[in-house]
């Protein structure tokens, strides 16, 4: 039989500067985040936020919020068309007057990170227009009853809201608001928009009427201390790239009309 030779397997001695470098190796291995980048050159940012343009308030307003990495980003620079937004209290803002300086036109919603990230996202204002009460036609609505609106339109819009609040808590987050389907002109606001919160009896009083052209996706939380009435819910994203989510969209409100409610004789 003829002898097996068996390979010698050659160790390196150990050695303690041995022993060190394979425990730094192995502690950087257990400190790293899974799928999460070593450089914020690839770091994942979130944007939230709305622009208003109010005929009623003679002003134009934009609010956002920015996160990078799951965190608040409180030192980016932000821009909506040529103006910039100051950083205070959690979000970018920015107040313009009057609110002409934003005719019907698309505007371009501008991030910049330092050298880290520059993007933008693009809004329309939609063009203002004007709206009008059919019922009940003298403005008076014994019972609070329905009402039914009618507005001229804006061919740039993505689609309607309408709201009505008592007028002395227009601006307070309250109110009734509703989304308007098919891009109709026309819609009815029901009886119980009028009512106390037992559904039953009329909350009488004088009501401010309005409707809102939106484009995009407004951040309906951002937005509701801004707007008369918070928009009626928030819809999904419509900002969805490599490096960039989140909503953004904008608002114009229409010169509002009242109604006043009474006690049915």
């Amino acid at each position: 039989m003829i002898p097996m030779r068996l390979n010698k397997i050659q160790m390196s001695p150990v050695t303690p500067a041995t022993i060190m470098l394979a425990a730094t190796f192995l502690a950087v291995g257990c400190n790293r985040a899974p799928n999460r980048s070593d450089s914020l050159e690839d770091a994942a940012y979130r944007l939230s936020g709305f622009f208003v343009k109010d005929v009623n308030r003679y002003s134009c307003h934009s609010e956002v919020a920015l996160w990078r990495e799951d965190s608040t980003l409180a030192t980016a620079d932000i821009l909506f068309g040529d103006d910039t937004l100051t950083y205070l209290d959690d979000v970018y803002q920015m107040t313009v007057v009057p609110e002409s300086v934003y005719p019907e036109s698309s505007y371009y919603l501008q991030i910049r990170d330092s050298s880290l990230y520059r993007d933008s996202v693009e809004a329309y204002v939609a063009d203002t227009f004007s709206i009008g009460i059919t019922v009940p036609p003298n403005r008076e609505n014994p019972g609070g009853t329905e009402m039914l609106l009618t507005w001229t339109g804006s061919l740039t819009a993505d689609g309607y809201v309408v709201a009505t609040v008592p007028r002395y808590m227009a601006y307070h987050a309250h109110g009734y608001s509703a989304w308007v389907s098919n891009q109709s002109t026309t819609e009815t606001i029901p009886p119980g928009a009028f009512r106390w919160s037992d559904g039953i009896n009329p909350d009488t009083g004088w009501y401010f009427v309005y409707v809102y052209a939106y484009t995009g996706v407004p951040d309906s939380s951002l937005s509701a201390g801004m707007l008369p009435v918070p928009m009626p819910g928030q819809p999904p994203d419509n900002i969805d790239r490599e490096r960039l989510t989140g909503c953004f969209g904008a608002v114009t409100v229409a010169l509002r009309d009242s109604v006043h409610v009474t006690v049915l004789q």
